[in-house]
C-alpha cells in the first residue's frame, strides 16, 4: 500500500436496527482541510434495508436477505436483533402464537444475523473495488452500533456474527462497536448546519424501532469546532421499545377479537404489521376511536389505546429522569474536583443548558413525544431527530 493511500481511511457506520438497517460512510483525508462529506450507502437505489432473512428450508441451502426477501417465495424471518438478545421477548412470543416462524431449528440467531450481513459486506467491497479499481485502496474501519443494555453474551454473539460476515477480515481493515446513544451524540455533533449548545448538557434517548432504548448523558465543554463531549453516566437501557408497545396492543386486539368471535384466535402477520403502524400516527387528541383491525372492525377508545402504551412510556420517562438526576450530581462532583485544583474555573453550580434528544422509530410518535415533553423538567428542552433533519 502506498503512503498516500495509508494516510486516507474509509469509515462505515452501520446501524443494524430491529426493523431496518442503514449504513453511512465517509472518507477521511488528513491532507484536506474541509470536513468530509457523510453519505448514505446505497444498494439498488435503496438506503434502508429491512433487517430480515429468508431461507428456502431448514437446511439453509438457499438464502436471501433484506430487500430481496419479499419476492423470493422463501420463508421470511424478521426481528433478527430480538432473537440475538431476547428470545423470550413478548413480540416473539406473539409471533409464535400466531404460527409465524421465528427462526429455523438449525439456525442460531448469530448465524441468521451473519447471513444478513454478508450481502452488505459484499456490496461494500464491490463499491470499494469499483471506486478504486487497481489503485491502492485505503483501509476501512467499520463501526457497528449496539444497545448499551445488552449483556456481554449478546455483545459477543453480535461481534461473532459481524466477523463471520467478513467485516474486518482483510488487513488492515478494523471493526469497532459503539453504544447506540454515543453514536447518536456524535451524529448530532457532526450534523452540518446544526449548532450544538455550548457549555451545556445533552441527553440522548434512543427509543428502538423494536428492541430497547439507550440513554446516555453528555456534558459539552468548550466552544468552537471541536468541543469536548464527556459522558456523565454509563449508557443504559430497558426493554421498553416499539416491540413492547406492539405486544401490548396485540394483546388488547386478541382480547377484543375473542369477545367478538367467541373464540380465541392467534393474530395473523397482516394484523401484527397493521398495529405496528397504527401507533406511529397516534396523537392522543380528540375522541375518534382507534381502529386496530379493519377486517373485523375492531376499534378501541383513545383512552384504551393510551392504556396499552402508558406503562412503557412511563418507563421511558423514568429512565430519562434517572439520567438527568445522575448527570446533574456527577457534573457537580466533577466541577468541585476541578475547582479544588484549578480555582480559576467557572463556578460549580453554574446554570447549564439541558437538551434531551429523541431518536429511533417510535420517537416520531406524536403522543409519545408529547408525553415525554410533559414528563421532563421545564428547564430541559426536548428535540427529536426530525427537528435537526427538517
Amino acid at each position: 500500500m502506498s503512503a498516500a493511500a495509508a494516510e486516507k481511511k474509509l469509515i462505515f457506520g452501520i446501524d443494524v436496527g430491529t426493523t431496518e438497517t442503514r449504513i453511512m460512510h465517509t472518507q477521511l483525508n488528513p491532507q484536506r482541510m474541509l470536513r468530509p462529506l457523510i453519505s448514505s450507502f446505497t444498494i439498488d437505489q435503496t438506503t434502508a434495508f429491512p433487517t430480515t432473512i429468508g431461507y428456502e428450508n431448514d437446511w439453509n441451502r438457499n438464502v436471501v436477505w433484506g430487500p430481496k426477501t419479499g419476492a423470493s417465495g422463501y420463508t421470511v424471518y424478521p426481528w433478527l436483533k430480538l432473537h440475538l438478545y431476547s428470545p423470550n421477548h413478548p413480540i416473539l412470543q406473539e409471533l409464535s402464537r400466531s404460527n409465524i416462524p421465528t427462526l429455523p431449528n438449525r439456525i442460531t440467531p448469530e448465524k441468521a444475523l451473519s447471513d444478513f450481513l454478508k450481502p452488505l459486506y459484499q456490496a461494500i467491497q464491490e463499491w470499494i473495488n469499483d471506486k478504486w479499481g487497481k489503485s491502492p485502496k485505503p483501509p476501512a474501519e467499520f463501526y457497528f452500533a449496539r444497545p448499551a443494555c445488552w449483556t456481554d453474551e449478546s455483545q459477543q454473539k453480535m461481534a461473532q456474527a459481524v466477523r463471520n460476515a467478513g467485516f474486518g477480515g482483510n488487513a488492515p481493515d478494523k471493526v469497532f462497536f459503539v453504544d447506540e446513544a454515543e453514536a447518536v451524540a456524535l451524529y448530532f455533533a457532526d450534523r452540518q448546519g446544526y449548532e450544538m449548545p455550548e457549555d451545556g448538557r445533552i441527553l440522548i434517548c434512543d427509543i428502538g424501532g423494536g428492541t430497547t432504548k439507550d440513554v446516555d448523558a453528555f456534558e459539552i465543554r468548550g466552544t468552537g469546532a471541536n468541543p469536548l463531549y464527556v459522558s456523565l453516566k454509563c449508557s443504559s437501557g430497558a426493554d421498553s421499545g416499539g416491540a413492547a408497545m406492539d405486544a401490548a396492543i396485540a394483546k388488547r386486539l386478541e382480547t377484543q377479537l375473542a369477545r367478538k368471535l367467541g373464540v380465541s384466535k392467534p393474530l395473523t402477520k397482516a394484523q401484527l404489521e397493521y398495529i405496528s403502524l397504527v401507533k406511529y400516527d397516534f396523537e392522543g387528541k380528540g375522541n375518534i376511536p382507534v381502529v386496530l383491525d379493519e377486517e373485523s372492525g375492531i376499534v378501541i377508545s383513545q383512552a384504551e389505546f393510551k392504556e396499552c402504551l402508558q406503562d412503557i412510556i412511563d418507563g421511558i420517562i423514568r429512565l430519562i429522569y434517572q439520567h438527568l438526576d445522575a448527570s446533574n450530581k456527577i457534573q457537580k462532583l466533577i466541577s468541585v474536583s476541578f475547582l479544588s485544583s484549578k480555582p480559576f474555573l467557572p463556578c460549580a453550580d453554574r446554570s447549564l443548558n439541558q437538551y434531551v434528544f429523541l431518536v429511533g422509530g417510535p420517537s416520531r410518535m406524536p403522543y409519545l413525544r408529547n408525553q415525554i415533553e410533559q414528563g421532563i423538567p421545564d428547564t430541559t428542552q426536548l428535540m427529536a431527530l426530525k427537528d435537526v433533519e427538517d
